[in-house]
């Protein structure tokens, strides 16, 4: 398997979860404490954005960060997170536009 990331690739990705949620880009980047300009260049892949950049991605759009990365089909991080990590995951997603504020 190969472990070579194609960022292109990656940020349609992003870009195709973010729709199917109705989240717009500025909304995501919001969340995710980025302006909508980088976040426009992680979905066109013409930024690499750190690790955790994508995994705040990965929690804000529910998904594995795996799926995000090299678009592993794996189940919905709902059925495969401890349960600590839904409760992240839940609790990220009450916060909303203010989740960023506690990751830093």
């Amino acid at each position: 398997m190969s472990t070579s990331v194609d960022y292109v690739a990656m940020g349609n990705r992003i870009r195709q979860l973010r729709k199917e949620r109705n989240i717009s880009q500025s909304e995501l980047a919001a969340s995710l404490g980025i302006s909508p300009a980088y976040m426009g260049h992680i979905e066109r892949g013409t930024r690499i954005p750190s690790l955790d950049t994508l995994a705040r991605v990965a929690v804000c759009l529910g998904v594995s960060l795996d799926n995000i990365v090299l678009g592993a089909a794996t189940a919905p991080l709902a059925e495969t997170a401890s349960p600590k990590m839904q409760q992240l995951n839940d609790v990220m997603r009450q916060l909303g536009d203010n989740a960023a504020d506690y990751l830093d």
